[in-house]
């Protein structure tokens, strides 16, 4: 159980860390040493945890405790390698990013929602969105005004929250069967 846990924390923090290094890191060539050895690490974990779920390895409890030991100690140098990523590009005249333009943009009560406030609501207003189809179709009643302003409201905040969480928290497709697990 310990195991399965923390494979879901570092497949968690692998999202994390592949999401927080900024792509143009590039223009310096400490820079773009530091991003290759950040990505032949992501690589290493990929493979461990992959190695980790298994179902011979899962068998193995000695087995499990050198692959969760070696994944703490890539996910430890991850932390350290990406601390240097963005001190480089902390380093670089005008590199700084555009402040909070892209939050701006957003509607304000959506603005400040993580990734994972935004899909429990986009659960919840598709839920609601079904209730008034169900509703609006059945037998027993057309919708009152309000309901059917509510129902606009919600399809109008469906729409924004799928635009928000397709631009704000997009991950990359798992490759295999674990990683779709673990998600």
């Amino acid at each position: 159980m310990t195991a399965r846990c923390f494979t879901i924390c570092s497949a968690v923090f692998l999202c994390i860390v592949w999401f927080a290094v900024p792509a143009d890191c590039e223009t310096r060539p400490e820079c773009q040493a530091l991003r290759q050895e950040l990505q032949t690490k992501q690589e290493q974990l990929n493979s461990y945890l992959e190695a980790l779920g298994k179902k011979g390895n899962r068998e193995d409890p000695l087995l499990q405790n050198v692959l969760n030991y070696n994944i703490e100690q890539l996910i430890l140098a991850m932390s350290v390698l990406e601390k240097r990523i963005k001190d480089c590009d902390a380093s670089e005249p005008g590199s700084e990013s555009g402040g909070m333009s892209s939050v701006k943009s957003e509607e304000s009560k959506f603005a400040t929602k993580t990734c994972g406030d935004l899909r429990r609501m986009l659960v919840q207003h598709v839920r609601k969105e079904n209730a008034f189809k169900r509703r609006e179709n059945s037998f027993l009643g057309d919708l009152t005004p309000a309901e059917k302003t509510e129902y606009r409201e919600t399809v109008q905040d469906l729409e924004t929250i799928r635009t928000i969480l397709k631009n704000r928290c997009t991950a990359s497709p798992p490759k295999d069967s674990l990683k779709r697990r673990l998600r």
